[in-house]
């Protein structure tokens, strides 16, 4: 597990209310290094998916993962 310093800057990559999806993603992202967070997931647990899920990266990898997920259909 890769530390995150307090100072890393995060930015929402996308907003999804599929779990199946989410696993995938974050399968895609953890493959190629990808710092993720993913507000909501554990909360979503607990309620029915209410809101979307919001998968945010770091800021300097945004590119990265929007590339890796292109893929996806």
């Amino acid at each position: 597990m890769k530390m995150i310093s307090r100072n890393t800057e995060f930015v929402e990559l996308l907003s999804i209310f599929d779990p199946v999806k989410v696993i995938i993603i974050k399968s895609l992202l953890e493959e190629e290094g990808i710092v993720y967070y993913l507000k909501g997931e554990y909360s979503s647990l607990m309620e029915p998916v209410i809101e979307p899920l919001r998968l945010l990266v770091r800021k300097d990898q945004l590119e990265v993962a929007k590339e890796i997920l292109s893929t996806l259909s």
